[in-house]
């Protein structure tokens, strides 16, 4: 897990509900990780390492 994603993970309140975390998570995917330089993948499916 990459050090963004982990800081993301453990950032997001869990006792505050479901639809308040969709919303924190929505915010940071259309104002911050744009001007991280983040870019979704819109072109390929999603892939992952396999688990060991």
């Amino acid at each position: 897990m990459s050090l963004h994603s982990y800081f993301l993970v453990n950032t997001t309140p869990t006792g505050m509900g479901v639809d308040v975390n969709v919303k924190i998570l929505d915010s940071f995917a259309t104002h911050v990780a744009p001007a991280l330089g983040w870019q979704p993948n819109r072109e390929s499916p999603v892939t992952s390492y396999p688990i060991a």
